[in-house]
């Protein structure tokens, strides 16, 4: 019996420590996913800015403050059903703005990079004669913009190579650039809202820089080859 009693003994000092070792484990997957996400928010605020980037930043200094002052068993259930809600708000956003803008005139641009070809798809204004992109881009894309390479522009199936002019919208006459806002309400009122929500919830890359690009239109384009 006395055998009997120290193995026991033994066997519930093994288990305790296995289960302290899992505990600890446990709390240090938690606190590491949590700081992690705290990571990845301070990037997003300072790399884009925007609601969620700073909600991202607030839970995780919550979490991470309540983890080391108060830990309790569902921590690991709070952290990770918290980082789900956050990625799931990320996702839904996007897919309900690109959807929204998808259901306006899109046109499609395939523009010679230095890196390779970048196609982006956007929105169209037909102003006077000429056909306007308003485009948020990356600087190298804006410099093969700015360059005069042709650029494939593809609208109502259509595919055309014309040569862009880009400028910085600050170098764009004011009445200009109202004349162009005023027609892009008008033609994509519905799908400009989504535009507010994109920008307010997921922020805008800092190096972007935002450009008019200018086509000739099809008509004329097509006069002049004739």
């Amino acid at each position: 019996m006395i055998f009997s009693d120290v193995e026991c003994q033994k066997r519930q000092v093994i288990e305790g420590a296995r289960n302290s070792k899992l505990k600890i484990s446990l709390d240090s997957v938690v606190k590491i996913t949590t700081s992690m996400w705290l990571i990845v928010g301070l990037y997003l605020v300072v790399e884009r800015g925007g609601i969620l980037a700073w909600s991202g930043v607030i839970i995780s200094v919550f979490l991470l403050t309540k983890l080391f002052a108060r830990p309790t068993p569902i921590d690991l259930t709070l952290v990770l059903g918290s980082l789900l809600v956050w990625a799931l708000a990320w996702a839904g956003t996007k897919t309900y703005v690109i959807s929204t803008w998808e259901s306006g005139e899109v046109v499609e641009m395939t523009i010679p990079t230095t890196t390779g070809l970048h196609t982006a798809r956007t929105w169209v204004l037909d102003l006077d004669d000429t056909a306007v992109i308003y485009y948020d881009a990356e600087p190298e894309i804006v410099a093969a913009l700015s360059s005069g390479t042709p650029v494939k522009l593809t609208r109502n199936g259509e595919a055309r190579s014309l040569e862009p002019k880009a400028t910085p919208v600050d170098d764009v006459p004011p009445e200009q650039m109202t004349r162009i806002f005023d027609l892009m309400n008008e033609k994509y009122g519905e799908q400009n809202r989504a535009t507010e929500i994109y920008y307010s919830m997921l922020g805008r890359s800092r190096d972007r820089i935002a450009v008019i690009v200018s086509f000739e239109t099809w008509d004329r384009g097509r006069r002049k080859e004739q």
